[in-house]
């Protein structure tokens, strides 16, 4: 079988693994690292044996502590600690031996369709990191920055170039 996996780049530490192939029988979301826990077992029998084995031997790959899975794609998140590379190409074996695949072909999501987050681990901590804000503006009685106010270097609008 020729299978095709386009890689997209989300954050430093979580990637999505987007397939031409059904890899999954629903949607389900993992987060935790080790084997799968005993009250996930149902859940994982949903998504099909394929897709058990696939996401089980995620978690046996050093580093992985979320995995998400859905019919045509599989999404990763490692600790910090831990590179790319080597936890990619444990990856790749998982999906040719699971799926007997023959000629795997990796492809690179183009760059316009990648969406970068920094420097949040994940959207829990973006969330929470959005709430601190909020709330402790109100505590202090001081004003926070808001998104509007936080630029790139080298992006800040022209009204503030103006007035240097």
């Amino acid at each position: 079988m020729v299978a095709n996996i386009v890689i997209e780049v989300r954050d430093v530490d979580y990637r999505f693994y987007h397939t031409d192939f059904r890899i999954s029988n629903r949607h389900l979301t993992l987060f935790r690292i080790g084997r799968i826990a005993d009250h996930q077992k149902q859940e994982t029998e949903e998504i099909g044996e394929r897709g058990t084995h696939l996401v089980g031997g995620a978690f046996d790959i050093v580093g992985v502590e979320i995995v998400n899975i859905s019919p045509y794609q599989l999404s990763v998140g490692i600790s910090q600690a831990v590179a790319w590379g080597p936890v990619e190409k444990q990856l790749f074996d998982l999906f040719e031996r699971v799926f007997e695949i023959e000629d795997l072909r990796i492809h690179e999501a183009p760059l316009s369709s990648t969406v970068v987050t920094l420097p949040h681990k994940n959207p829990l901590q973006k969330a929470a990191s959005f709430f601190h804000g909020i709330l402790g503006s109100r505590r202090s009685g001081r004003a926070q920055e808001t998104e509007e106010d936080v630029f790139a270097p080298g992006e800040e609008p022209e009204e503030v170039l103006d007035k240097r």
